[in-house]
């Protein structure tokens, strides 16, 4: 990911995103799916486990969003997790072994993905 769109000299790189930036987009993505589904911002944060200030401030951009709040916000809007973010050239998807991986790191994680996704070996 690109931390700012200015490169190493200091000048701007065209078509590349700064962190705010890019935090921003995903929190209108997630927004506008959450808003498609017609969810108020309380049934989708009690449905992810965390609390309505908290979704409300990531879907303004205020604080940044952790990678399994993100894989929550996915799986309870029925969307897939890429459709927060910018298409990236030359990009790969996320496996099934991406998934293990984030699940070894977090025990509640690992709980939800087993019931999120029942199939998955």
């Amino acid at each position: 990911m690109v931390r700012n769109n200015k490169n190493k000299d200091g000048k701007e790189n065209p078509g590349q995103v700064s962190d705010d930036e890019l935090k921003l987009l995903i929190a209108k993505r997630i927004k506008r799916i959450r808003g498609r589904l017609g969810y108020t911002a309380k049934r989708a944060a009690l449905e992810v486990g965390i609390s309505r200030s908290a979704l409300s401030q990531i879907e303004t951009g205020r604080i940044h969003i952790n990678a399994v709040t993100l894989c929550k916000l996915a799986y309870v809007l029925q969307c897939n997790v890429d459709e927060f973010f910018p298409k990236v050239p030359n990009s790969s998807s996320l496996t099934e072994s991406d998934v293990t991986l984030v699940a070894q790191e977090n025990e509640q994680a690992a709980d939800f993905f087993k019931k999120a996704f029942p199939k998955a070996k």
